[in-house]
């Protein structure tokens, strides 16, 4: 089986870095009105889900996970793109429109890891991720009129453990990549050897 995470570690990379710098300059930053929340969270939904389906396509053929990673980068644009158009939006609507987000992102980072426990190991961490991911959304489902400011708070906080956790991921995924890669490079030279010998072995 071939994945997306096997085939494109430091996309995981540079996407927990989207994270970690999206949450520090919710934390760093004064207080902030809902359309500007909604102007932020947008360009971040819209910046990482055109990254996350052009890496997709990229390697459609190749990866087993491929519906699940368009799902998520598809509706990471569609969210985006109607924060985008709509900045006036109210602060209610877009705390559900983000713990609908956060809970489906959470299920896919679970269910691929499920996936690809064979491929990669520390498949916990990308568990721990889905988690946290579920969590917020969940949180955000419950209190759904939150203030602006503990908002914030929390989806900086978020952002930045969660970057966290994906950098972890991503050099999880890169040292697996390398096992899988070795483990393929010897089973092909001992195919080769075998090749030789029967050969050898014919032509005496």
């Amino acid at each position: 089986m071939k994945s997306l995470f096997t085939l494109n570690w430091w996309v995981w990379l540079l996407r927990g870095l989207l994270f970690v710098v999206f949450g520090i300059i919710a934390f760093v930053s004064p207080v902030v009105t809902a359309a500007t929340l909604a102007i932020w969270f947008a360009a971040f939904l819209f910046i990482d889900g055109v990254f996350a389906l052009i890496h997709t396509f990229r390697h459609w053929k190749d990866n087993d996970d491929k519906w699940l990673m368009f799902a998520e980068a598809a509706i990471s644009i569609v969210l985006g793109i109607l924060l985008i158009r709509n900045p006036s939006i109210t602060l209610l609507y877009v705390s559900l429109m983000l713990a609908f987000w956060f809970i489906y992102s959470g299920v896919v980072k679970i269910g691929l890891a499920i996936q690809v426990r064979k491929e990669i190991k520390g498949e916990g961490w990308l568990i721990a991720g889905g988690a946290v991911s579920v969590i917020l959304g969940i949180v955000l489902l419950a209190r759904p009129d939150m203030a602006i400011a503990g908002l914030i708070g929390l989806l900086a906080f978020f952002a930045i453990v969660m970057g966290i956790l994906m950098i972890v991921i991503s050099f999880k995924i890169r040292k697996g990549s390398k096992w899988i890669e070795n483990k393929v490079d010897h089973a092909r030279e001992k195919i080769e050897d075998a090749r030789e010998a029967f050969e050898q072995r014919g032509q005496g």
